[in-house]
């Protein structure tokens, strides 16, 4: 996804970690859970009866979250792949988005150093930071099929 192409969304989930704001398209965001869900001994969330990846969404933005409990809030957002949880310090609120809004109020920004993020928008006197939950979610993969590899290795 680019930062610009905003056209297909219809709302921003405002979340924090570790004080700092991000956001995301809200239809892709399938629930939010403000509560201690357990986790499998693998890390993964139960969801709609079926084991999930869960993440840490500090760890994969590279930013050290304030929480002390990674899965106390909670949302899962439906990717190209299927459902991903992710575990955030404080869910916000919900943004209307519309492309009025868009077009007069948000002014975006391309974030250079840092490999997984789109960007952030300022918006309301804000700054949005916006993941690149594509390029999360591959590293991530990446990274536990790379470690699974080492465990089979003799």
């Amino acid at each position: 996804m680019q930062i610009d192409s905003f056209e297909n969304w219809i709302g921003i989930l405002v979340f924090e970690i570790s004080c700092l704001e991000f956001g995301c398209n809200i239809s892709c965001v399938r629930v939010l859970r403000s509560v201690n869900q357990k986790l499998t001994s693998e890390s993964r969330l139960i969801y709609k009866g079926k084991e999930i990846p869960f993440y840490d969404m500090g760890n994969s933005v590279e930013i050290k979250s304030s929480s002390k409990i990674i899965n106390k809030n909670i949302f899962i957002y439906e990717s190209n792949e299927g459902p991903f949880g992710f575990g955030i310090d404080k869910i916000k609120e919900v943004l209307p988005w519309n492309k009025k809004i868009f077009e007069t109020e948000v002014k975006t920004e391309n974030v250079l150093n840092n490999k997984f993020l789109l960007g952030k928008i300022y918006f309301q006197g804000r700054s949005i930071l916006l993941p690149d939950f594509d390029k999360i979610i591959s590293r991530t993969k990446s990274n536990r099929y790379a470690f699974s590899q080492l465990l089979d290795t003799p």
